[in-house]
This record gives structure tokens, C-alpha cells and sequence, in this order.
């Protein structure tokens, strides 16, 4: 199940923000960071953006009839049909970044040397990446009051169906180490950062099947399934399956990173600068989720049976990070 970063989240993001960057470059004021290349330069700034990542999960569920006796007298076969799927989670942020320049090197293209760290909160949306069907509470699909004269059958229950959500944790910490060249372009003065980018975030897993399984009357080609007791049809018997795992799973991923930084204001000893870049993350580790539910036993009149199901979850190698900011940077006293 394994995907490489869409082509259409790869194209338009960075290069999109760093034209935007260069642009804003033309009215930037001159550099006032060359002009103390022997200081540390402390900053702390607001960043925005948003992550977006390949995810697949798929459902199987099972029931075995007759396996809570010691000889089952039936066997395993499908709760619900297997379902799978995919999707991109697209999530923003806002976070704080808090970064530590240090001094020029002596070196060609007088580079500092600069760490910064984030903590970025996250917006998730709850994503159904897998689904079949509707799964919810089984329900009868007749209106109320109706039972009573009309029987139903159990394809016509309503909340019948599986499901695999995912849903992008509420924070994600990230860091970055790399070197920032100053460079002039279109007359003015950048700092070009690349970097080695870490994250660490989150994904909030959690899986349903929902079925209704009712009994069978009558013999040869006179069976009828109830699931209700009516004044038609007779009486009925509902089983109400629900199925239900969760669980919250960690990954954390490392890559290249770029920013293209530029000065807009000057008040003081303080420097105020903007800058866009992007981050292509690799997960480390396992990428693989399994979520289980079950196995239940049910006894009842349709039988002593064993129901389960299990969610499988997979998020894509590549994290790709988009983002915009602003440093409040400290040029030290004179």
C-alpha cells in the first residue's frame, strides 16, 4: 500500500512561496544581519502552513458460526464484505519557531550555523479513508410506529457498513539544523537555509463494523427473514452487531529541508524577518497500524457464534511540509 508523494502536492507548494518570497525581497529594507556577523542571533516567531501525507486502511471482518461451542458446527466466513481505501490527509497549522544563529563562519559564503525548534498545532479533520456502507446504529428502516404491521428484513436495516477513520493528532513538534547563506537577489539581501528537518506527530486511528444478522422462518422455499415482530409478518428476531477499535499511534520522520528568509523591518536591537519554505520528511520506523475488535461471543437463537473484525492502517513514506513565518530576531546591544 505504499505510494511516493503525489505529483500534485510536489509542484505548485515551495515553489509558489519562495517566488512569493522574492517578490516581497524587492521592497525589503538593506541587510542589517551582515552588519553583526560576529553575534549569536537568538529569535522567535510565528509559523503557518500544512502538512500533507498518503494514507490506506482497509476493514475484514469474520464471523464463525457455532465456534463458542467446543465442536463448531459452522465455520468462518465474511461479517461484512472487505472494504479498502485511500486518501490524502491535508492538515494546517499554527505553531512557534525559536531559532539560535550563530556566528559567520570564516569560510566561502560566510554561512552561520543555526538550529530552531517548533511546537505546531494541528487541525485535523476526521477522514474516512476506508467505507462500505453506513455504519452506525442498527435501526429499523421503517417509521415509528410501523414495526408493528410491517416486518423488515436484515439487508433493509439501516447503520449497517465498516469504516477505518483517521484523524491528524492536535500537536506535532519539529526541528531543524542546517547552515544560512546571505546571497543577493534582484538587489537585495536573503538568507538561503537548507537544512536536516525531524517531526514527530500523530494520527488518531479508529475502526466500526456495524451488522444485523435476523432469523430465518418457514422451510424449503417458503423462508422468510424477520427482523421485527409484526401482525403480518410475525415475529422476529434482531442481532445488533458492533464491532469497535481504536488507538493513537506516533511516528516520526526526517529529510531535507529549505527556507528562503528575508529582513522587512528594523526597530532597535530587533530585526523583524519573513520567510517560506518546505520540508520533505521520511517516516523512520514502522508505518504499519493493525487495530483489532474482538473476538466477541454471541449466544443467542441464531446461534453461538464468534464475531471479529480487524483495521488495518498504512501512512505513505513522505511527509511533505509547506509553511510560511515571521522571526522577531535579536541583534544584541551595541
Amino acid at each position: 500500500m505504499a505510494h511516493g508523494i503525489p505529483n500534485r502536492l510536489r509542484r505548485p507548494s515551495v515553489v509558489s512561496l519562495l517566488t512569493g518570497m522574492l517578490l516581497v525581497a524587492t521592497a525589503a529594507p538593506a541587510s542589517e544581519l551582515g552588519e553583526v556577523s560576529d553575534r549569536w542571533l537568538p529569535s522567535i516567531g510565528p509559523v503557518f502552513g500544512a502538512t500533507f501525507q498518503q494514507l490506506d486502511a482497509d476493514v475484514t471482518s469474520q464471523i464463525c458460526r457455532g465456534c463458542t461451542i467446543p465442536d463448531p458446527a459452522g465455520g468462518e466466513e465474511p461479517l461484512r464484505p472487505f472494504v479498502d481505501g485511500e486518501d490524502t490527509d491535508a492538515t494546517p497549522y499554527v505553531g512557534i519557531s525559536l531559532e539560535l544563529m550563530s556566528p559567520e563562519l570564516p569560510i566561502p559564503g560566510r554561512p552561520r550555523v543555526f538550529g530552531a525548534g517548533e511546537v505546531l498545532g494541528r487541525f485535523g479533520v476526521s477522514r474516512k479513508v476506508a467505507l462500505e456502507g453506513d455504519p452506525g446504529e442498527i435501526r429499523s428502516p421503517l417509521p415509528p410506529g410501523a414495526e408493528q404491521n410491517q416486518p423488515y428484513t436484515e439487508e433493509n436495516a439501516l447503520g449497517q457498513g465498516s469504516e477505518a477513520v483517521v484523524e491528524a493528532g492536535d500537536v506535532a513538534y519539529a526541528a531543524q539544523l542546517g547552515l544560512a547563506f546571505p546571497v543577493e537577489i534582484l538587489d537585495r539581501d536573503l538568507l538561503i537555509k537548507p537544512s536536516i528537518a525531524w517531526i514527530n506527530f500523530d494520527f488518531d486511528l479508529e475502526g466500526l463494523v456495524s451488522n444485523a444478522d435476523c432469523q430465518d422462518f418457514g422451510f424449503g422455499n417458503n423462508v422468510q427473514n424477520r427482523c421485527n415482530t409484526s401482525t403480518v409478518g410475525g415475529p422476529g428476531v434482531l442481532r445488533a452487531t458492533s464491532l469497535a477499535g481504536k488507538a493513537t499511534e506516533t511516528f516520526h520522520g526526517i529529510g531535507p529541508g529549505i527556507d528562503v528568509e528575508i529582513e522587512v523591518a528594523r526597530k532597535g536591537p530587533f530585526v523583524v524577518t519573513a520567510y517560506a519554505g518546505g520540508r520533505f520528511y521520511r517516516v523512520i520506523g514502522d508505518r504499519d497500524v493493525t487495530i483489532t475488535a474482538g473476538p466477541e461471543a454471541v449466544s443467542d437463537v441464531l446461534g453461538d457464534d464468534e464475531l471479529a473484525a480487524r483495521f488495518e492502517y498504512e501512512v505513505d513514506e513522505w511527509v511533505h511540509r509547506v509553511g510560511v513565518g515571521f522571526r522577531l530576531v535579536w541583534l544584541g546591544l551595541d
